[in-house]
C-alpha cells in the first residue's frame, strides 16, 4: 500500500511541474507572438568569417511579420524576412550572385543576426537602430 502512495505522489509531482511548464510555454523571450517593429534603419558591423568586418547599413520597411529592405556594406543587397516575437530571420540577396541567410534577436533598439552565405562562410551582423 505505501507504494502505491508513493506511485500517486510522484504522478502528482510530474503532472504539477507539467502543468507549470505548459503554463510558461509561449511567454518569456520565446520569440513567438506579435513582431517586435523593426522597421527603419540600423547601423552596425557585418562580419564573414575569412574577409573580415565592414560597416553596414541596414533599412527595413515591416508589414506585420514580413519585412524587406537592403543591406549596404559596399554595394546595396535586397533583403528580405519575417520577425515573430523578437526573432528576426532574414534572407539577403535571394537569387542574386550573393545570397546569406540569417537569424537572431532583437533587443529594443540591438539586433544581433548569425549564419552563412550559399558558400558556408559564417557571417553575422551587430546592429543598432538610428
Amino acid at each position: 500500500m505505501r507504494t502505491a502512495w508513493c506511485v500517486v505522489g510522484l504522478l502528482s509531482s510530474c503532472l504539477a511541474i507539467a502543468a507549470v511548464l505548459v503554463g510558461c510555454e509561449g511567454g518569456g523571450d520565446s520569440g513567438e507572438g506579435t513582431p517586435v517593429d523593426i522597421a527603419g534603419t540600423w547601423k552596425g558591423t557585418y562580419t564573414i568569417a575569412g574577409y573580415g568586418s565592414y560597416n553596414c547599413v541596414v533599412r527595413l520597411t515591416q508589414d506585420g511579420k514580413n519585412v524587406s529592405g537592403t543591406v549596404q556594406v559596399e554595394q546595396s543587397i535586397p533583403v528580405t524576412g519575417v520577425v515573430e516575437g523578437n526573432r528576426v530571420s532574414l534572407t539577403i540577396g535571394k537569387g542574386a550572385v550573393y545570397e546569406a541567410n540569417v537569424e537572431g534577436t532583437v533587443d529594443g533598439n540591438t539586433m544581433n543576426l548569425t549564419g552563412s552565405d550559399r558558400d558556408g562562410h559564417s557571417e553575422s551582423y551587430q546592429l543598432t537602430r538610428s
